[in-house]
């Protein structure tokens, strides 16, 4: 389509078949209807079809019959994918014009450019011939700004199958092979044959991996050097004997060739050998040749061009050959080796090299006279490309891990239920109306409960209703249990567990009718008080206050004091009740509430005085539904729940996710309208680190509610000002913070905070010493030296008046470290550091004190350089250093009475942060004694994440039931995810795998989104023998994008070694990749091997396990599980090749090993 003129055309095909000729079609801008003489060609499959499709392209030319088939245009199809790929190539195809055709779409400009004596010839034609019957067409007009359309044709070779072999579909390439000459020809080869190539007496030959590259010829050079400039005489002294100094001076002025530039005056000025297909050969292979390469490439690193010469006829009879032009041929005969190494790294294709030729001539062949080809340092340009890396293409990876995962079974169910359930849960409901409605004042306990409802009729009628719903229950349960065999009495074990479960699922039951009851009807209505903070579910805001206040007994309003929670915490008992009925306030509430549902008397509170009342407001009276829903709350309201799960990862270092909590928490209403939020939003920011522009939007926030009158207190107003002023001041924005800094302070000149904060501001801008040391100094002064003062100048001109630090004890630094306190607070380190350092205010001997050691320690900390921290406090707690209590048991820290910290002894404040530092460090053995002296002051924790974090320690040192303990002391504090999961891991490496289980349930009620939670939990299930359960943690798991690497490496291992229905290799294999993605370990890359080998997959897994023996250097003995059972897979295979390639991998990694060992 698109012709510039209307045309007869005809399509003529070459290039990979024979040339084959269309039919003229009707003449036209659009021709069509091309007719063939053969629509196919036929070709036989083998090695030649597969070059000529890697190598050649179908040709299609569009020629003019009317012009003796001029060509108009011509395109290309390339045919490589019917290799492999696809059964079609071609389609709509760009036709190139050729320069005479495309000038047809100016027919004007072509008249006028057109040759005169064509003119002339065509015009006599025209005067010859008879007048035309038909007007001609007028000739169209282009206006000057015209762009052709593109010439197109639509072409399309289809075969029936692919062409490629079928052993090849996954792994073929092809060979560019392109050789760029011989240069550096011996002399006595080339003599005289600059003058006359023609007469020259050889020829030449070369093979390059079977290859012939063609007639090789000599040639002549590619460019003529020109002579050197001619310089004028210059006398030349003569040379006296023994005349050392002009011999030197002769020879400075020669100049040494590199051998770069060596290279390039032979390929330029020097004539050379270049053979027939040295442009571009290309050549098709398979999977054989593959192997073989790679093989090579491993073993050899190279291959072998072989030179060979011939003798040919002298061209004229009267020149003939040399006598010895035969012996010639023979002596410099020879090979270059073609380096193929580059090739072994991922991504590379592409391989090129001078190489330089060595003699191969035999003993006798050889011409002693003769120099060799070496010392000729005759060298061959050769190069290599591939299509595809010479590696095996690793599998494509997984895009999805779960699609690995094979559905979920449907399996035989039984006949529903529900009917039973339903009629058993109205029979709860009346019953506890009844009760309700027919008990008076002085009804007191289950006896007196069942004599008052005998007097008004409802028992007998609702006994015989409770005992039809109990036994449909139970006979609904044993109908489906699993252990029943019909026709045989139901004994010992399988009896009681049976009657235990109905029991609980009964009293389940009973607790879900009655809460359902109490939601029907509003607290409200009834004139209840709310058993939830404002910041809802009982979680105070901002959430670092969260551990001192969740846990204790007012965290519940509605529950009687009766039971203090230190009781609680005394009677531990030591069986699986040891978390259900004391640690997790969630169990309790469950347990109390199915109480409920068996009599209203069992609660703990007299009936009497509320007859009449709706069920629902009992129960909201009752202290135990009290509880029950503010533990509930507590683990699913929005506002609460991720304050403490933010808290939660911020102690882990998850930066990302407490961002995305809090963010998501400033989303709602009652949380985003609140400046103390925003505030408290801001310092995670400051703290996070490098979201600094964040935490400057959330203070203007807070600076705008303020303003429009939300309540934040005086407390909050300043703060806000004060810590926008220091970020301010952090970004490099003086003039913004002290100007604002400045404004506050002339309120109230006397308030040292502000002063502070003033003096830092002046130093970090650069101004006059004086000024920002009379403001530092002006921190400590008591209230009566600013009489008379009411503006910074006039605190700077006392100063200047009198001595700097006249009266004022040198050594007071407690407004100092509350002010580098608040810094901290705020979340910025950098000026902590500019204070200490930088600011020469404090004395060398107090800058190594407790108080100002201990907050450069904590700065460094903060700013996450651990080591630093560690280098101060080891001044504190080195030799000698010994445990120091707190003055008193008031609960202040050790920081407010700094000053009485004797010189040379540690505070426990110092023992606590050095722990946490050792323990980010990785040095479990020193954090573990930092910590344990940190707990050994009189003082004691109450902050949940110091025993977190003890517990991480001793789960590192595998100390499980200590680890278990100190777990379970945070959650006295505050219940966290975090530390149920602790508890539950190290139940489970403690065997105590039913225990661990239920530690798991609770830690999945406070955060159901942790991966590494149902990680585990798949594990515990495994080991249960809950093969189904197992299967759908996992899924979750991966759902959750799973981030625990440890943990997936044992799922995959459990998956694979499991027995039975326990045995899931591609669970393994998903597990085990997910585990890869993390962090490529040796392990993970053994895990995905046995999973591999599992599935019968074994080169895929002799694969995986070479990979990880290579990550196990050092790890001699996993190393060598792996290698015992790849060796096995490589048997089953009977692959003798990859039984090598195992074999060379545990060798270089045992010679590696050896050579890393002292």
């Amino acid at each position: 389509s698109n012709l510039p003129i209307p045309l007869e055309t005809c399509v003529v095909f070459s290039g990979l078949c024979n040339d084959n000729s269309s039919a003229p079609a009707e003449k036209s801008e659009n021709p069509s209807s091309f007719e063939l003489p053969k629509a196919k060609f036929i070709r036989l499959k083998g090695q030649e079809l597969y070059d000529d499709l890697v190598g050649k392209e179908l040709v299609v030319k569009l020629v003019d019959p009317a012009n003796e088939n001029a060509e108009i245009g011509r395109t290309s199809i390339s045919c490589l994918s019917l290799l492999h790929e696809q059964l079609e190539a071609g389609g709509e195809l760009e036709l190139k014009l050729t320069e005479r055709y495309y000038k047809k779409w100016w027919p004007e400009a072509e008249e006028e450019t057109a040759d005169p004596k064509a003119k002339a010839k065509a015009k006599a034609k025209a005067k010859a011939a008879p007048e035309p019957q038909e007007v001609l067409e007028k000739k169209p007009e282009r206006p000057p700004d015209f762009v052709p359309p593109v010439t197109k044709i639509i072409v399309k070779v289809v075969v029936d199958e692919l062409v490629g072999p079928l052993e090849d579909r996954d792994d073929w390439t092809t060979l560019t092979i392109a050789c760029g000459g011989v240069f550096a020809l011996p002399e006595r080869i080339v003599a005289g044959a600059a003058e006359d190539i023609e007469a020259h007496p050889f020829v030449y030959k070369a093979m390059l991996f079977g290859e012939d590259l063609g007639a090789g010829e000599l040639v002549a050079a590619a460019e003529v050097k020109s002579p050197p400039a001619e310089q004028e005489d210059q006398p030349v002294p003569d040379a006296v004997e023994g005349d050392e100094g002009v011999e030197r001076e002769a020879e400075s002025n020669i100049v040494e060739e590199s051998e770069a530039e060596w290279r390039e005056n032979q390929e330029r000025f020097a004539v050379s050998v270049k053979f027939g297909n040295s442009d571009e050969l290309i050549r098709y292979r398979g999977s054989d040749f593959l192997s073989s390469f790679r093989h090579m490439l491993n073993y050899t690193g190279g291959v072998y061009m072989y030179f060979a010469i011939e003798e040919k006829l002298a061209a004229d009879p009267k020149k003939p050959n040399l006598p010895e032009a035969a012996a010639l041929a023979k002596h410099f005969s020879g090979r270059a080796w073609f380096d193929l190494r580059p090739l072994i790294r991922s991504g590379a294709r592409n391989a090129s090299s001078s190489c330089p030729l060595q003699g191969t001539a035999a003993p006798e062949d050889i011409m002693v006279d003769e120099m060799s080809l070496q010392e000729s340092r005759t060298y061959v340009k050769l190069s290599l490309q591939l299509r595809f890396d010479a590696a095996k293409p690793p599998p494509a990876p997984v895009a999805d891990l779960r699609s690995i995962v094979p559905p979920r079974i449907s399996t035989n169910r039984f006949p529903a239920s529900a009917d039973a359930a339903a009629m058993y849960r109205d029979v709860v409901e009346a019953a506890f109306a009844a009760i309700c409605r027919d008990c008076g004042a002085n009804t007191r306990g289950t006896a007196g409960v069942i004599d008052q409802m005998k007097k008004m009729g409802s028992y007998d009628d609702l006994r015989e209703r409770m005992r039809a719903a109990v036994i449909r229950v139970v006979r609904e349960r044993v109908r489906k249990d699993v252990n029943a065999v019909p026709g045989q009495p139901l004994e010992g074990t399988a009896r009681d567990e049976l009657l235990s479960d109905t029991y609980a699922y009964l009293k389940d039951s009973a607790a879900q009718v009655i809460e359902e009851l109490r939601k029907a009807a509003p607290a409200a209505a009834a004139g209840i008080p709310s058993t939830t903070s404002e910041g809802g579910g009982g979680l105070p805001s901002p959430y670092p206050q969260y551990a001192s206040e969740v846990g204790a007994a007012d965290a519940f309003p509605g529950v009687s004091d009766s039971v203090p929670a230190a009781s609680r915490r005394e009677s531990r008992p030591s069986t699986k009740e040891h978390y259900m009925s004391e640690m997790s306030p969630v169990a309790a509430a469950d347990t109390e509430s199915a109480q409920m549902g068996e009599v209203a008397s069992e609660i703990g509170s007299p009936i009497g005085g509320i007859r009449g009342l709706d069920p629902t407001t009992i129960l909201a009276h009752s202290p135990a539904a009290n509880k029950a829903r503010a533990a509930v709350d507590s683990a699913v309201e929005v506002v609460g729940r991720n304050a403490r799960l933010a808290f939660e990862a911020e102690l882990l270092g998850n930066w990302s996710r407490a961002a995305q909590l809090l963010h998501n928490r400033l989303l709602l209403d009652e949380v985003r309208s609140d400046p103390k939020e925003w505030i408290a939003y801001a310092k995670f920011c400051a703290r996070a680190r490098g979201r600094q522009a964040a935490a400057e939007e959330a203070l203007r926030q807070a600076v705008r509610l303020i303003a429009e009158g939300a309540e934040a207190g005086v407390e909050a107003t300043i703060e806000v000002d004060i810590m926008l002023a220091c970020l301010l001041l952090d970004r490099g924005r003086y003039e913004e913070a002290i100007r604002a800094l400045r404004e506050m302070h002339e309120k109230d000149v006397t308030d040292p905070t502000l002063c502070f904060f003033l003096a830092l501001a002046l130093f970090l801008r650069g101004e006059t010493p004086e000024r920002s040391k009379a403001l530092f100094a002006a921190v400590n002064k008591p209230r009566e030296w600013f009489n008379g003062i009411s503006t910074t100048s006039q605190i700077v001109d006392r100063f200047k008046s009198s001595p700097m630090l006249d009266a004022v004890p040198p050594y007071d630094l407690t407004q100092y470290v509350l002010c580098l306190e608040k810094l901290l607070d705020f979340g910025l380190p950098s000026m902590v550091f500019t204070f200490l350092d930088q600011a020469d205010v404090v004395p060398a001997e107090e800058l190594a004190r407790e108080p100002l050691v201990l907050l450069d320690a904590k700065a460094s900390a903060l700013d996450r350089d651990y080591a630093a921290a560690v280098a101060r406090l080891e001044q504190l707690t080195g030799a000698g250093a010994e445990p120091v209590p707190a003055a008193g048991d008031d609960g202040l820290s050790t920081r407010a009475c700094a000053g009485n910290v004797p010189s040379g002894k540690a505070s426990q404040d110092a023992w606590r942060l050095l722990g946490d530092c050792y323990f980010q460090l990785g040095d479990m053995d020193r954090a573990l004694q930092a910590l344990n002296q940190a707990l050994a002051f009189e003082r004691k924790f109450e902050e949940p994440d110091v025993f977190i974090r003890l517990g991480s320690v001793l789960i590192a040192k595998k100390r499980w039931k200590q680890a278990r303990e100190a777990f379970l002391k945070s959650i006295q504090f505050m219940p966290t995810a975090e530390a149920w999961t602790g508890v539950a891991y190290a139940e489970y490496r403690g065997d105590e795998v039913q225990l661990s289980y239920e530690a798991l349930c609770e830690a999945t009620l406070l955060d159901k989104d942790r991966s590494d939670i149902w990680a585990l939990l798949t594990l515990v299930h495994l080991r249960l023998d809950n093969a189904a359960q197992a299967d759908n943690a996992f899924r979750q798991c991966l759902s959750l994008k799973a981030d625990c690497e440890e943990l997936l490496v044992e799922v995959a291992g459990d998956y694979v070694r499991g027995p039975g229905q326990h045995r899931q290799p591609s669970f393994a294999e998903a597990a085990a990749r997910r585990a890869i993605q993390l962090r490529d370990s040796g392990m993970g890359r053994g895990a995905l091997a046995d999973a591999l080998g599992a599935q019968k997959r074994f080169a895929e897994a002799i694969h995986q396990a070479e990979l990880g023996m290579k990550l196990l250097v050092n790890s001699s003995e996993p190393r060598g599980l792996i290698f015992e059972r790849a060796l096995r897979w490589c048997e089953e295979l009977g692959d003798k090749g990859l039984v090598e390639s195992l074999y060379a991998t545990q060798s270089r990694c045992n010679e590696e090993a050896s050579s890393q060992s002292p």
